[in-house]
């Protein structure tokens, strides 16, 4: 994020009369704390994540296995 992003953000309608009004420094971070905080994962959903992450690994050492037996068949076979 950019300079000029943090402070389009930071400001936001509040009423008709004043288009735009800045909130505070302290507001504005309290808020993007507690959004962040709601796209932190929970421990369970890492978990199964990085178990998920391992499975498509072990495939992929297993297809990678059956490619080079595979061009070692044709070179020697």
């Amino acid at each position: 994020m950019n300079l000029l992003q943090a402070v389009k953000e930071a400001t936001n309608p509040q009423d008709e009369e004043n288009s735009y009004t800045q909130e505070r420094y302290y507001e504005y971070m309290l808020r993007k704390s507690r959004e962040e905080d709601a796209k932190v994962k929970t421990v369970k959903e890492r978990e199964e994540e990085v178990t998920a992450l391992k499975e498509r690994i072990k495939k992929l050492e297993v297809d990678m296995a059956h490619v080079q037996l595979e061009s070692k068949q044709t070179l020697y076979g």
